[in-house]
């Protein structure tokens, strides 16, 4: 379907209807490509270009970056923009009227450059405060278990590759 692949079937009001999931990078995989050509090129320099071009990236990763200078992180992918009607964690009507408004820009993405306090912790957490989980998630849950790294990360000054891996 237009949606994505037909996942199943229900009956709504005595009509069998398709139900489908529907992804905003389907059929645009290759796209993400520039994103390794741009890492396997050295073409990222600084912090800076590390956030322009991981804006490329369609797909949703969370990215770091670190140079003598500067630590940065960016989460990239296709996020759409939602009709204000719609409920992520509940199906939607096919029909046109919930259709995405497009996409989510660059200032709507998580990133940062030098975070006040010097670190920038991620394992696969909320990327930055009011960002929603995907649609089949619901729920980052009431706590992150990045916050048992932070605590292992604060209790220390400085830190060897060691030290962090075994905290």
């Amino acid at each position: 379907t237009v949606h994505g692949p037909v996942r199943g079937y229900a009956t709504v009001d005595g009509r069998r209807v398709a139900v489908s999931v529907q992804r905003s990078t389907r059929g645009r995989e290759i796209l993400s490509a520039r994103w390794f050509a741009d890492l396997n090129a050295n073409r990222i320099t600084s912090a800076q270009s590390f956030l322009r071009r991981a804006n490329r990236m369609e797909m949703t990763f969370n990215w770091l970056y670190a140079d003598d200078r500067d630590i940065a992180q960016f989460t990239s992918g296709r996020l759409p923009v939602r009709s204000p009607a719609v409920d992520p964690g509940l199906p939607t009507w096919g029909t046109g009227e919930y259709e995405w408004r497009g996409f989510v820009g660059f200032g709507g993405h998580a990133h940062t450059i030098n975070p006040r306090g010097g670190t920038i912790l991620n394992w696969n957490n909320r990327p930055a405060r009011g960002f929603a989980a995907a649609d089949d998630d619901w729920s980052w849950g009431s706590v992150q278990r990045v916050e048992l790294l932070r605590r292992g990360i604060e209790a220390r000054r400085r830190h060897t590759l060691a030290s962090v891996v075994a905290t």
